[in-house]
Order: C-alpha cells, then structure tokens, then sequence
C-alpha cells in the first residue's frame, strides 16, 4: 500500500520516565490521572488516524476521555483473533465521524518474541479495518 510511504505519522508514547525500558501499569495510571489532559493537547495537535495503545489504562483514556464525545456504532467495537495465536487477541474501534482508528495490542516494535509476529499482530485488525473500510485512506 503506497499510502504508508506517503502519509506522515507520529509516535506518541504515554511512557514518560526517562532512563527505563519499561513502566508499569500503575505509573502509567498515574500519568494519565495527573497529566492526561497533556497527552490530549499533543493528540488535537497531531490530529492521528491511528492510535495504538499498549495496555489497558491507555485504551480506556483514549477511549472514554479523548474520544468522549465521539460517536461510536457497537459493530465498529471489535476483537480480532490472530488465526495463528490463540491466546492473543486484540482489539480496534473505529470512530467514522472522525476517521480515528483505537487499536489494543502490543507496542508496534516489542522484541518480545519474534519481531515479525508482533508487527503482525498490531497491523492484522487494521488490516481487516481497511478491507471493511475502503474509505479511511480517502478521508485523509
């Protein structure tokens, strides 16, 4: 898809403590209890399509705080199943007022397992967003 070749992007992390490779749960709460409406100010700023979310806390700030006044259809809330895991699932809503793709999976870039398989696995839902929406990139 040339698309990707051609449209910018940025890449926001909520994991804002310097010097670790990771954060935990809770301090990723935390953040975005005391400092989320800073992470909304970059959001409106950068105007994303796509927003990939890494843990629960992110997925729900996003979707209950940033996007809370977005209308949202219950079809467009869905898990996908990866057909070659079956304990990893992931999911995507789509807010077609706003052409926002939400996607739950793992960081685009973990080296947990096998690098391949972890992209796959945050691209496969949005994969089957764009064969069920053929209009997201149109919108852009």
């Amino acid at each position: 898809m040339k698309s990707w070749n051609k449209l910018p992007f940025a890449f926001v992390e909520t994991k804002k403590i310097a010097g670790n490779p990771n954060v935990s749960i809770k301090e990723i709460q935390e953040f975005l209890k005391n400092d989320g409406e800073f992470l909304m100010q970059e959001l409106d700023y950068l105007q994303p399509n796509v927003i990939i979310c890494t843990c629960d806390p992110q997925f729900d700030f996003i979707t209950t705080k940033y996007l809370a006044n977005e209308v949202i259809d219950e079809s467009d809330k869905k898990v996908y199943k990866y057909p070659y895991d079956p304990y990893f699932d992931c999911c995507l809503w789509y807010y077609h007022e706003r052409n926002i793709a939400v996607v739950k999976s793992y960081h685009p870039t973990n080296r947990g397992k096998i690098q391949w398989t972890i992209f796959e696995r945050v691209v496969s839902p949005f994969r089957k967003l764009l064969k069920e929406n053929p209009q997201f990139f149109e919108k852009l």
